[in-house]
């Protein structure tokens, strides 16, 4: 309401100013007139202060109580609350449901406008929201603020830390986890494909600060290995130089067995090109097993991704600061 207010009062002035320019050059601005433009600041400021700063729904920032995301005000998280409560609209051209707070964003994929872009690296977005959100992943890890009071790992943002201490250090979490993991297990055996379980890969061999690691699922291939991964959220909470560096400790412990491709897949939601995307798990299963029974490797060590946020063509991680391993990433 105020911002149209002020778009007059500024025309006014502008108007005022140029009638009498050569005026207010040589004498200044009249008594009369600065007075009255005074009484109208004052106004103008009261009227601000009325309908905005004293507002209930723009007075500060909230958090979503389900995923920890940090809103600017009230009214953005409800409209955030949305996304949670499956509240949609159809887009005419595609046909598909679209959340309501994420429409004007699909139209512009239509469109194809993506004129946001990273001035890091190459990544391009269609929102400026999208571009600010992605330039998070390239600050330095001893400069992120909030830091987890049990492991001491650092996040950029607030909502990062709450997934991180969610899924890594409450009881709750770590069964969510083990249930995804479960669920892959069992359709591994529905296929009759062997595999083993938590695999411990020893690092003692060579210099690096970690002594092992544990691979959820291991399937032998002709070739060599498949080292099955079920990243739960894609594993948004973890740093990419830990997991690449972890990747990388796997591949040299285990050379001359053969082949290796690590398969990360994602049970959760994912984006492509910034927008939400919905896939069926029957779908998705059948993805994993298509790759897992007929994916032939041309390097010796390949990484694959599944149900991962993409941009451009490319997973989303492959953009972000830290990642070493880009050259192995299949596309």
């Amino acid at each position: 309401m105020w911002g149209s207010y002020a778009g007059n009062k500024r025309k006014l002035c502008q108007a005022y100013y140029t009638e009498n320019k050569d005026e207010l050059c040589k004498e200044g601005v009249p008594e009369e007139i600065a007075t009255k433009r005074q009484k109208n600041l004052d106004y103008f400021h009261a009227h601000k202060e009325k309908f905005t700063y004293k507002s209930p729904l723009l007075k500060e920032k909230v958090n979503c109580d389900t995923c920890g995301k940090e809103l600017s005000n009230k009214y953005a998280l409800k409209r955030h609350m949305e996304f949670h409560e499956g509240i949609t609209v159809k887009c005419t051209i595609c046909d598909k449901d679209i959340s309501r707070p994420n429409f004007d964003k699909h139209l512009k994929f239509h469109q194809g406008d993506k004129s946001f872009a990273c001035d890091i690296c190459e990544y391009t977005f269609v929102t400026s929201c999208d571009l600010k959100r992605h330039k998070y992943t390239h600050i330095d890890n001893d400069a992120r603020p909030h830091k987890c009071s049990d492991c001491g790992i650092k996040y950029s943002r607030p909502y990062l830390l709450k997934l991180h201490y969610t899924n890594t250090h409450t009881k709750e979490g770590q069964q969510v986890r083990k249930k995804k993991e479960e669920r892959i297990s069992q359709l591994l055996q529905s296929h009759n494909i062997s595999f083993d379980r938590e695999l411990h890969v020893n690092y003692t061999c060579f210099e690096t600060s970690f002594k092992y690691a544990r691979v959820d699922f291991s399937i032998s291939r002709d070739w060599g290995h498949i080292l099955l991964e079920v990243d739960e959220d894609q594993h948004a909470t973890y740093e990419q130089l830990c997991e690449t560096t972890r990747m990388s400790n796997i591949c040299s412990a285990l050379v001359g067995q053969g082949k290796i491709v690590f398969l990360r897949y994602n049970p959760d939601g994912f984006t492509v090109d910034g927008e939400r995307t919905t896939r069926a798990k029957s779908t998705r299963h059948e993805k994993l097993i298509d790759t897992i029974l007929h994916y032939t490797p041309s390097m010796d060590l390949e990484i694959v991704y599944q149900n991962y946020s993409m941009s451009n063509g490319k997973p989303s991680v492959y953009y972000e600061t830290g990642y070493g391993l880009r050259e192995y990433v299949h596309l």
